[in-house]
């Protein structure tokens, strides 16, 4: 990835809710500001896929204070950061302001959510699919959960007040944190050189 200077904002991509069901339908791709990359300054510009991603690339993300990562979490005895728990706060405070019921904590998600940031983190890439075509909701299932419903990620952001700020300037990222079905939230947090890879994963049970 390459580095800037002065360096440019950050960038999130979202895979919209689909529709509550055993087989989720997936929902029209949301497209804020009809524009695919995160050009402007100083806000982000969020991208967004339908739930199963389509082929559409991804924001060519670029992050912000390069040089300077942030220092490592001290986890919990749950394995949940500092950073991961306070974004799973921040996401519960904005849906109790708009009349949304509080999302539990799920291992499962929260797992599958630290494996594919550092999985971004470590193989250099940003998008809701791996390499080898592996989805979100297929990362879900191969952690035990089967009734996955959406995912949002972001890379570049130093601080959980900031990315889910990011995510809320998004359609498709605020979509998936207010809708009142999902019951269940994991957030995994991953350092690299280029700043932290974010995943917020949402569930129905």
């Amino acid at each position: 990835m390459e580095s800037a200077s002065p360096p440019p904002t950050p960038a999130t991509t979202a895979t919209p809710t689909p529709t509550p069901s055993a087989s989720p339908t997936p929902t029209e791709t949301a497209e804020p500001d009809d524009e695919p990359t995160a050009t402007e300054e100083p806000e982000p510009e969020p991208t967004a896929t339908e739930e199963p991603p389509e082929s559409e690339e991804p924001a060519e993300p670029e992050p912000t204070n390069v040089g300077t990562p942030n220092p490592p979490d001290e986890p919990d005895p749950e394995g949940v950061s500092e950073r991961e728990q306070e974004v799973v706060d921040l996401t519960n405070e904005i849906r109790a302001d708009e009349g949304c019921g509080p999302l539990h904590a799920d291992d499962r998600l929260h797992e599958a959510a630290v494996l594919h940031s550092e999985d971004m983190a470590e193989r250099d890439y940003f998008d809701h699919v791996t390499p080898e075509g592996v989805g979100p909701g297929e990362r879900a299932e191969r952690a035990g959960y089967d009734s996955w419903g959406g995912e949002n990620i972001a890379w570049g952001y130093q601080s959980a007040e900031d990315v889910v700020e990011g995510w809320m300037d998004s359609q498709g990222h605020r979509e998936n944190i207010l809708n009142c079905d999902f019951q269940a939230i994991g957030v995994g947090a991953a350092d690299s050189d280029g700043g932290p890879y974010w995943t917020q994963m949402f569930g129905y049970e």
